[in-house]
């Protein structure tokens, strides 16, 4: 009995309560009616006759009652039909969100795919045009990262990648930071409302949570990172030209430590 109270919301047992009320007093018509039609008809006769009346007013009540019946079966079905079409619904926008979360997420590390990040990208520089407000970009990429997955294996190089990731997520701190991965040893962070010199600084912790990460590693199986950072509007307006820029950053930078004198 419970079990079948509680399927019902507060609002549909209220929606319920009050039409079941309507039907209810609409069943009372009838006898009103006929009440209102003996008084006009017996009003000038002397003799009333108790067969006729008690015929009459039974008749009425028996409609009246029929009347609720229908009414309190009519509101229940109705009522079934509500919560199973919500229920459905509520299915069906369950499992769309659950898809259109996959669809964005790389499948090994968890984070965004690079396809979500371009789109989203483009919306944060758009927003952020139209607020006059900064949106920041870090690239990161794993240092020699095709010949660390050559030399070791797919196993290894994807643990490793799940290593990065975890740094990653712990490095980040903004509820509108969005990290992802964008190719095999590359992960990109966007950071709406951050500017580049904060960017460089979480790029700076990025690269020590990196190094620390691998450094009990054996040097063979150790993986360092570079980082680019670009910024809307100095280094572009849209996620081209910041991705472009931050990447030529780290372009930069591995030729300097390339060509930097021997330690």
């Amino acid at each position: 009995m419970n079990a079948g109270k509680n399927k019902y919301s507060p609002l549909v047992v209220g929606m319920r309560n009050k039409l079941l009320s309507a039907f209810c007093l609409m069943s009372v018509i009838p006898l009103l009616v006929m009440v209102y039609i003996l008084t006009v008809y017996f009003q000038d006769h002397e003799m009333i006759v108790p067969v006729i009346i008690g015929t009459i007013v039974f008749f009425a009540a028996v409609i009246s009652v029929l009347g609720f019946f229908l009414a309190r079966a009519v509101i229940g079905s109705v009522s079934d039909l509500a919560i199973q079409a919500k229920l459905l619904a509520v299915e069906d926008q369950t499992h769309a969100v659950k898809d259109d979360i996959s669809f964005m997420k790389d499948k090994l590390t968890g984070l965004y795919n690079k396809e979500y990040l371009i789109t989203r990208l483009d919306e944060e520089i758009e927003r952020s045009i139209r607020c006059q407000r900064p949106c920041s970009l870090i690239i990161i990429d794993l240092d020699n990262f095709r010949e660390y997955t050559l030399e070791h294996g797919q196993l290894v190089s994807e643990t490793a990648l799940v290593k990065v990731t975890g740094v990653i997520r712990k490095a980040i701190t903004g509820p509108l930071d969005r990290p992802g991965r964008i190719s095999d040893g590359e992960f990109a962070i966007i950071m709406p409302e951050k500017s580049k010199r904060s960017a460089i600084t979480m790029a700076e912790k990025l690269n020590d949570g990196i190094h620390k990460a691998f450094e009990s590693e054996k040097d063979s199986c150790a993986l360092t990172a570079t980082t680019g950072v670009s910024e809307n509007p100095l280094d572009g307006s849209s996620a081209k030209e910041l991705v472009n820029n931050a990447r030529e950053t780290i372009k930069r930078t591995k030729a300097a430590r390339k060509n930097g004198p021997a330690a």
